[in-house]
Formats: C-alpha cells, structure tokens, sequence
C-alpha cells in the first residue's frame, strides 16, 4: 500500500446483502463495526435486566416461604393445622335471640359464659423474640396476666377478627339498653384510653379486610324457610374447608406460659 494511504468510509446500498455494516478506521488503526457495539451495549443492558431481577427475586424469598399456604403466617412462626370440612350451624348460644325482659347485665353474663371457649385465655398473644421478629413491625407490651406487663407481644390475626366481633356485640347491647361507652369498658380496662366510636369502627374495618382476605368461595343454598319467590340464604347448613379450630387454639394456649414467665412490673 502506498505510504500515506488511508481508509474511506465504504459506501453501500441498502439493499445490498454483502455488507451489514460500516466500519471506520480506530484512533490505533482497526476497523470497528457499529452493528458490534450495538450489540454489546443491548448486551450489557440485558446483563443488568437479569441481575436486577436476580436480586429481587432473592429480596422477595428472604421474606416468602415456598411452604407459605392461605392464611398462614409467611415465616412460619404460627404452625399449620389440618384442614376439615365443617358444616355452618346457628349458634344462638353465642347470638342469643334478644330477650327484652333481661338487663344489660344479665344478656352479658349469658354471653360471656357462652363466648369463653371462643375467647381463650391470653387472647392470642404470644411472645416472639427479636431474633425472629425480622419484618413483623414493632412488638407490644401489653398485661395480659396479673404478674405484669410482657415485652415482645404480637397476636395471631384469628383472635383480633375474634376480639372485635366480640366487642362489636357488647357495643350493640349497650346501645339497646340506652348505656353509655364508657360502661362498655368493664372487663375492658386496658382500653380506658381509646376513642371507643374510633375502636368499634377499626374493627368494622378489620373484619371486612379479613373477611376478604379469607374470601370463602363455598357455595350455600337457600334457607329452608325461604319462600319460592324470595329465595334467599342464611349460610347454615353449607359446607366449608376450614382450618381444625381446636388444633389451631392448642399453639396460643400452650405459649401461656411465655406470657407469665416474661411478664415483669410496669
């Protein structure tokens, strides 16, 4: 080659097949192709794509079990039970048909002994330590037993759906006899601070949130006192896979013990 020769940029057609790029002398004399640093730069960011979404991925599975199932605690701190199928009953032992001849007192005395088994002792609190707090947000100190007040509480979802049921019910009773709120607060003390209307709204709130989470697909059938032309349904007598209640209980009630022997003075 002639000294002092340089390269020109080669000129092509489009439509010519032989050629599919265009390459241009570097500063050090080799030809680079701009089809290759396109390449190499959708490479680089098809690299990243995938790394970012690694990395997600693993934030994502530190804080979700594959074994996590419906309505169960996500770092498998609560222990599965089995499931069972369960037909719906009217429970007019804990709904008691009104009785306008009783007082206030004597329809709360009649729950509370009907409702005992539903609201087990310890109301679902049980004692996690930090170590495997991870996400769950900030413990309470509550008292729950009469040695004082536990550190590191949390309650299990099921009893806080329970709890506000119950409190809903009593509120409503209190309406009927023309009491005031803060007569709602016996047996309640620990609430003496809270905005009674604001608490019976949370739980109005919480229930349906909960409500919609379990969101039961189970069909039901008309009430059998439904008329033809006004079919309608009350829900019992329909079948539902349920969790085994009674299994579920025996973790809260067994985990007692942790709220006595932590409990400490205010």
């Amino acid at each position: 080659m002639p000294k002092g020769a340089r390269y020109e940029k080669v000129r092509y057609d489009d439509d010519d097949e032989t050629c599919d790029s265009n390459e241009s002398l570097s500063e050090g004399g080799e030809p680079q192709s701009r089809t290759h640093k396109w390449l190499g730069a959708r490479s680089i960011v098809t690299v990243l794509s995938v790394l970012v979404n690694v990395a997600l991925s693993i934030l994502l599975l530190r804080n979700w079990s594959p074994k996590t199932q419906l309505l169960e605690e996500r770092h498998g701190l609560v222990p599965s039970v089995p499931l069972k199928l369960v037909t719906f009953v009217n429970q007019s032992e804990l709904f008691p048909t009104y009785d306008t001849s009783k007082t206030f007192e004597e329809h709360v005395a009649m729950i509370e002994q009907a409702w005992e088994p539903v609201l087990i002792p310890g109301g679902g609190f049980i004692v996690i330590p930090p170590s495997k707090q991870q996400d769950l947000g900030t413990p309470m100190t509550l008292r729950i037993t009469p040695g004082g007040v536990t550190d590191n509480l949390y309650t299990i979802s099921a009893f806080h759906q329970i709890h506000c049921l119950y409190f809903i019910y009593r509120h409503w009773l209190l309406l009927y006899h023309g009491h005031s709120a803060e007569e709602m607060l016996d047996g309640f003390e620990v609430l003496a601070e809270i905005d009674q209307v604001g608490h019976v709204s949370h739980c109005f709130d919480y229930i349906l949130q909960s409500i919609k989470c379990a969101a039961d697909s189970s069909l039901e059938h008309g009430a059998e006192e439904a008329s033809r032309h006004a079919l309608g349904t009350d829900g019992m007598d329909a079948v539902h896979v349920c969790k085994d209640w009674d299994a579920f209980t025996r973790f809260p009630l067994a985990a007692l013990g942790d709220l006595h022997s932590k409990a400490h003075p205010a």
